[in-house]
């Protein structure tokens, strides 16, 4: 196989990982489990996607850190003005003094599945890949009057 075609799978192998990596990141992320708050909620905003009710894209607008997207199960709980507080990796959110247990979100657990089988399948993609570009390479060496 060719070194080029290699490194365009290898790459391409990659590109999978990483991409896949900061999508799981990104849904963690809104579970807030991942992060540490000390700030008080200033807005909330709703704006709905393709399925309004289902899968909105909630924000949180917060002293400490800017606007930051959440679940949906976070933003219902909380109002303009509460006072948030959580410390890095707690699965405790502290809202007005009151704990509020943090659970991962359906996106998060489903990813757990869908992630490695989408690297899975790149990986055997590639590796056929570069199997066939082997076996076609070795056609023609082997019978080099045929394009």
């Amino acid at each position: 196989m060719h070194s080029c075609n290699m490194r365009y799978l290898v790459s391409i192998f990659a590109l999978t990982v990483v991409l896949a990596a900061c999508d799981a990141w990104c849904a963690a992320r809104r579970s807030l489990i991942p992060r540490k708050l000390d700030g008080t909620v200033t807005q909330k905003e709703s704006r709905p996607e393709k399925h309004p009710g289902e899968d909105d894209v909630c924000l949180l607008n917060m002293t400490d850190s800017g606007w930051i997207q959440v679940d949906s199960a976070i933003h219902s709980r909380v109002s303009v003005g509460d006072k948030l507080t959580k410390t890095l990796g707690s699965r405790t959110l502290m809202v007005n003094g009151h704990g509020q247990e943090l659970d991962w979100s359906r996106d998060v657990c489903g990813m757990l599945f869908a992630l490695p089988t989408t690297i899975v399948a790149a990986a055997i993609l590639g590796l056929l890949a570069a199997r066939q570009s082997n076996g076609l390479a070795r056609n023609k060496r082997m019978h080099p009057s045929r394009k």
